[in-house]
């Protein structure tokens, strides 16, 4: 069975946020902060109706937690763990080209996280 290594090593993104000035109470400026992958990873795969069977659901949960509680920068998954969080990732991705979710996945904020996943390396 094939093995993918998942980089889960922290970086850092600008985000924008509220920098009201005296003529413009609705100006924005950026801020930079650490992504917060892992706990965006354990989002994902643990989010209602992302998965439509129970099998799917158990083995995502599991997933989720093993990325979120993993030592050190990377994890090693296998063919169907990598598929499940392709998976998520991509149903996350469709529901907000369609308007779906008020949460957006995308963009220049988590083009990073979306490039680790889909660029998974394979490993021996």
């Amino acid at each position: 069975m094939k093995k993918f290594e998942l980089d889960l090593s922290e970086w850092k993104v600008s985000v924008p946020v509220p920098r009201p000035t005296e003529d413009n109470p609705h100006a924005m400026g950026e801020q930079e902060q650490v992504y917060p992958f892992r706990e965006n990873l354990n989002l994902w795969l643990r989010a209602a109706g992302v998965f439509r069977s129970g099998e799917d659901i158990a083995e995502a949960v599991v997933l989720a937690g093993r990325l979120r509680d993993a030592d050190g920068d990377s994890a090693v998954l296998d063919e169907r763990e990598a598929d499940i969080l392709k998976k998520a990732l991509n149903r996350h991705i469709e529901a907000t080209a369609d308007g779906k979710t008020p949460a957006m996945l995308g963009g220049p904020l988590h083009e990073q996280a979306i490039c680790r996943v889909f660029g998974m390396k394979e490993v021996e």
